[in-house]
């Protein structure tokens, strides 16, 4: 084995399609985005999962999955995205040094704030990478309930709906 994946079994693994076009993933079903859950689990990832349901929420879940009282002294209550590319410069990987952050119906957060939204997946990307640099693997899988969403480029290129959803009419959309 070289580098963070097994070359042998890499066909075979959950994580490594999710990576193909970037760090973050998109899921339309949350039965799917719960099966990936699972096989990540399977790989022995560690999970920081996001509240979604409003910015408060969202920024309390990233205090308490980031660590941000232990690693700054304080809790995150106000979106400060220097603070939020700092806390994901060094997240809690745990033993395995793979780390999955899930946000379901994330749609939600990105009518509340769309910028903090938006902001927060490009900062996953770009830490995503240089974590990588490190031998820590940073993953962002990302549910929403829009089937259409889109985020634009995040570190120079737009998250995708994941394999089993990557084409519309696997999310339900009719082409025309």
């Amino acid at each position: 084995m070289t580098g963070i994946f097994n070359q042998d079994d890499w066909k075979d693994r959950v994580d490594w399609p999710l990576f193909q076009n970037g760090a973050i993933s998109l899921f339309f079903r949350k039965s799917i985005f719960d099966q990936t859950i699972g096989a990540l689990k399977d790989l022995d990832y560690n999970f920081v999962d996001l509240d979604c349901s409003s910015e408060a929420s969202f920024l309390s879940t990233i205090s308490r999955g980031f660590l941000w009282e232990e690693q700054f002294g304080y809790e995150l209550e106000e979106p400060n995205l220097d603070a939020i590319n700092d806390g994901l410069r060094s997240p809690p990987f745990g033993p395995s040094n793979k780390l999955a952050i899930c946000a379901r119906d994330f749609e939600k957060m990105v009518k509340a704030n769309e910028t903090l939204a938006l902001a927060f997946l490009d900062i996953l990307e770009n830490q995503s990478r240089n974590n990588l640099l490190f031998g820590q693997v940073l993953l962002g899988i990302i549910q929403t309930n829009d089937p259409r969403f889109q985020t634009g480029l995040l570190g120079g290129r737009p998250a995708m709906f994941n394999l089993k959803e990557w084409l519309d009419v696997n999310r339900g959309i009719e082409q025309s």
